[in-house]
């Protein structure tokens, strides 16, 4: 198979080099199994036909790599994304990651999992010192995830989203109300400041670096469709989910903001084995042992 392998997904190579490792990696995998590798860099484009590219990240913003996602998909080329490790809150080194094949959200990606690694949790969990919680049945506030506004899982306004997340909360509980900003989001500070002079003193901001902190003595969690949402779970603490078929919460997650006062706990062990298997270590990617279950779902889609 002819893979090409987009270095030039990556926005700033020089800076980002655990990034450019996973590409490395990548290539590899692929190389161990005798497949042939082309690079792109710079403004390269897909130029000839490929089995399959590879880029770093799925996006919506209309950027480079989005120009690479847009002519693969013209040119019916399949394409595997990688995606953020859920436990990095855990544990911060890059060594494990998600990898999906045309899509990043659970209802229309490929994980390549047919059978699940019942094993993989225990190996995923151990390195992340993360075990999966018993279900809070106490706890204080309720803690409202924010997103990046412009995220690939948000797909509403994220201020009108939080407006009236926060009026329906108040609909049905009366506990204290905090907001957990994304970390990432390069506008947090002009969100913060909007929240605080709709608001004042009736809802607090989390200023908690990670988020294990904030989730001390929370009640639940309330969010969108990001990852924070399966980290509260996995975390012990319940979780409303607004977009349950964009997130990966959705098996364990409530959707309906009248039972905040009552969440439901449903079992997490079916659920937390998919969670470990959509992730692959750097060592099962550079051993080819990745490529080796890709090479089945692309084989699959030719026919």
């Amino acid at each position: 198979m002819k893979v090409g392998i987009f270095y030039n997904s990556i926005s700033n190579p020089a800076k980002f080099s655990n990034k450019v490792m996973l590409m490395d990696n990548f290539k590899a995998g692929v190389l161990l199994h005798g497949d042939e590798v082309i690079e792109y860099h710079g403004n390269q484009l897909p130029d000839q036909k490929l089995d399959l590219g590879f880029v770093l990240g799925y996006t919506l913003e209309e950027n480079f790599r989005k120009k690479i996602i847009n002519i693969l998909k013209e040119q019916g080329t399949p394409s595997v994304f990688v995606d953020s490790n859920i436990l990095h809150y855990a544990r911060k080194e890059h060594e494990w990651h998600r990898y999906s094949l045309n899509s990043v959200y659970p209802d229309t990606g490929t994980y390549f999992f047919t059978d699940l690694d019942r094993t993989k949790w225990d190996r995923f969990s151990a390195w992340h010192n993360a075990p999966l919680k018993p279900w809070r049945t106490d706890g204080k506030h309720i803690l409202v995830l924010a997103q990046r506004p412009k995220g690939f899982n948000m797909f509403t306004d994220q201020d009108t989203w939080l407006e009236k997340t926060i009026a329906g909360i108040k609909q049905y509980s009366d506990r204290p109300i905090m907001v957990r900003m994304h970390p990432g989001d390069g506008t947090r500070f002009k969100q913060i400041e909007k929240l605080q002079k709709r608001y004042g003193k009736t809802i607090s901001i989390s200023e908690h670096e990670g988020i294990r902190e904030a989730l001390e003595n929370c009640w639940c969690c309330v969010g969108y469709a990001s990852t924070p949402n399966v980290v509260s779970a996995i975390e012990g603490v319940p979780v409303y989910v607004e977009e349950v078929n964009k997130s990966w919460a959705k098996d364990i997650c409530f959707n309906d903001l009248s039972q905040i006062e009552n969440p439901p706990m449903p079992d997490r062990s079916e659920w937390i084995h998919k969670i470990a298997n959509i992730h692959w270590s750097n060592d099962e990617v550079t051993s080819g042992r990745l490529w080796d279950a890709l090479k089945v779902y692309i084989s699959l889609a030719q026919k």
